[in-house]
């Protein structure tokens, strides 16, 4: 079996339909902002902690300089019923032929990239893990200019690790 996407690796971009129905292309995202996107599915207990979290980095550094997608392994209508259950306003993408999947390779799910306009990864993070989610909020705060906030705070009382 061929190793999961990592940092370092080359950037493997891609094109997916929103829930909405718009076309995501991470070459456009990627050219003038970091792009984090996190690739998962609805069933996963996992991923169901996780995207609160990114939700948080989301509200917190989303705009000019900073993106986070999701990129959900399911249809269209369980990747919606997803993000509404959870309250998640970043792109849902539908990976649901799972060929995005196939480009990175993930071992277990949530499995998370940072991109910027470089050719390779910049960032990659496999579970959930309290220290990659600040760091990537840390570099978010800094390209968007923002006052860094962490992510994952004391008063959550989050695990370090949680495996996908």
């Amino acid at each position: 079996m061929t190793e999961t996407l990592a940092a370092g690796d080359p950037v493997a971009d891609f094109e997916l339909k929103t829930t909405a129905g718009e076309t995501m292309r991470t070459p456009d995202a990627r050219a003038d902002d970091l792009l984090f996107y996190a690739i998962y599915k609805r069933d996963c207990e996992t991923c169901q902690y996780t995207v609160p979290y990114l939700e948080r980095l989301h509200k917190e550094y989303a705009g000019k300089g900073f993106k986070v997608w999701g990129v959900v392994q399911e249809s269209c209508e369980d990747a919606a019923e997803f993000a509404a259950r959870f309250g998640l306003t970043f792109p849902q993408l539908v990976d649901a032929d799972l060929d995005v999947t196939e480009l990175h390779r993930p071992e277990s799910v949530p499995t998370m990239y940072l991109v910027d306009s470089s050719s390779n990864v910049v960032r990659s993070v496999f579970g959930f893990q309290t220290e990659a989610l600040n760091e990537i909020a840390a570099l978010a705060a800094e390209r968007t200019s923002k006052l860094y906030r962490p992510i994952v705070r004391p008063e959550d009382d989050a695990p370090l690790l949680k495996a996908g």
